[in-house]
């Protein structure tokens, strides 16, 4: 690298789901939008005159050639690294040090929050939100200067892996910019929830989650902070004038701050949007007279995780919800027009035949909209890994697990049965079908709707059936 010229870096997002390849193997899966995380730190570094190029796996096709091309002649490549995608972000490492030994790697992202640990081949990993100090990092490892001062680095040294305390976050939202709009033109965007959305865009108002169920990734790595109403509508405005249709809002509680939910609903009717929005919510956050503004404001669908209709299995996920608040949403939710999608888990441990009949029978009388079920995943770092973990049931290159016999009272493949049933017994009746046809309609989405429908009566998954056990 010369140490006189600005440096020159790729960021690179691995295949979430299917294998790492090149050229006519290669294969496209879902992806709604530019990963937010990476954008934030282009924005920096294209703010301080370095050359930056994206690559995006799960849309970008590329010959292995061309690839290696690209790779020689970068200083650096950024990598967004998923539990999931371990094995992929592993290959690419192999080979961009293969093509050139003087690049420096640095991998971020959810599974470095998670493990703290150096990613096997990485120069570097980092423990949080790197967009107001990757510029100074970029230049302090180009100049060869110490970085022992700037919190959540795990890099070696010395023949030893030094672990910088702390981690990193951004403490003012408002002045953190992402270039999606720089770096993503042209790739080909746009899945929701496995339908392709035209016109469609992501924004992300608020990071951090309070909360602390036993599944999550999140693990407290930062505070819950926010966006001003005002920056947030700056953004929806900027988005609307670009083309974008249909904005989904990534907040994990879009309504945790009920005041600022309000606030950011009067600016959009203020401003006379005319954005079609889908929000993620709790569902304690229900309330008639915000809902009903954020109908009232272009708020077509609210997702919800509901997890599950029994209350023992919530109360071991450490959700704390009760059913009765979840199905007052779901109604509330419903009275007001808006779409409601929930989540689902099955593969708890406590989880018998006597579950699912009560998931079964809370199905069928919620009136909600559309569901996805998933079956129970331990991902090594979360405190429901860490349990199993030292119980012995999962050993400790075991990063991906899978509710199976040794984990709870089925075995995978039955809890793929059971997650199917329930699935169609949800769509078989014909009443929520023709309410979920009605919604669409009044909210102009009649196309998008028959998307969603269609995409079950076809039986095509949202996500590929992951493999039960992923090993490092």
């Amino acid at each position: 690298m010369d140490d006189n010229d600005k440096s020159r870096v790729l960021l690179i997002t691995p295949p979430y789901v299917n294998d790492l390849r090149f050229g006519k193997d290669w294969q496209r899966a879902e992806s709604a939008n530019p990963p937010l995380g990476l954008m934030y730190l282009a924005d920096t570094l294209i703010n301080n005159g370095h050359d930056v190029s994206f690559i995006d796996f799960n849309v970008d096709k590329y010959e292995y050639d061309d690839f290696v091309a690209l790779v020689k002649e970068k200083d650096f490549a950024l990598i967004t690294t998923f539990t999931m995608a371990l094995r992929n972000v592993k290959k690419l490492i192999r080979i961009i040090k293969e093509s050139n030994p003087n690049i420096f790697v640095i991998c971020g992202g959810p599974h470095c929050n998670l493990s703290r640990a150096l990613v096997d081949g990485s120069d570097m990993s980092v423990v949080g939100e790197a967009e107001e100090v990757i510029a100074e990092l970029v230049k302090r490892i180009t100049l060869n200067k110490p970085v022992d001062d700037i919190p959540g680095l795990i890099y070696p040294k010395d023949g030893k892996v030094v672990h910088n305390e702390g981690v990193l976050f951004v403490k003012d939202l408002n002045k953190s910019k992402h270039a999606s709009h720089k770096l993503a033109r042209g790739k080909d965007y746009g899945d929701f929830c496995g339908v392709r959305l035209k016109n469609f865009a992501g924004i992300m108002s608020s990071r951090g989650c309070p909360f602390r169920c036993r599944y999550c990734t999140y693990k407290g790595v930062s505070p819950y902070r926010e966006r001003s109403p005002e920056n947030v509508v700056d953004e929806l405005v900027q988005l609307e004038r670009a083309g974008a249709g249909i904005v989904a809002f990534y907040d994990d509680n879009f309504l945790l701050n009920k005041r600022r939910a309000h606030a950011i609903m009067d600016l959009i009717m203020e401003k006379r949007l005319r954005l079609k929005i889908f929000i993620q919510a709790r569902v304690d956050s229900a309330d008639p007279d915000l809902y009903q503004k954020l109908r009232n404001a272009g708020v077509v669908g609210i997702a919800y995780g509901v997890e599950s209709g029994n209350q023992d299995v919530l109360d071991f996920y450490q959700k704390d919800v009760n059913v009765k608040k979840i199905e007052e949403a779901i109604t509330l939710a419903d009275r007001v027009g808006m779409i409601t999608h929930g989540n689902f888990m099955i593969g708890a441990p406590i989880e018998d035949e006597t579950h699912f009949k009560i998931n079964k029978e809370f199905l069928d009388r919620v009136p909600m909209d559309w569901i996805s079920v998933n079956v129970l995943c331990y991902l090594k770092g979360t405190p429901l890994w860490e349990s199993a973990f030292n119980a012995g049931l999962i050993k400790e290159n075991q990063i991906v697990v899978q509710a199976n016999e040794k984990l709870s009272k089925y075995t995978y493949a039955q809890w793929l049965d059971m997650k199917d049933k329930l699935v169609d017994g949800f769509y078989a009746k014909p009443t929520r079908v023709l309410r979920l046809i009605y919604k669409a309609v009044r909210l102009g989405m009649f196309d998008i709707g028959l998307k969603f429908l269609f995409r079950h009566f076809k039986k095509v998954p949202f996500l590929p059936i992951e493999e039960p056990v992923i090993e490092i």
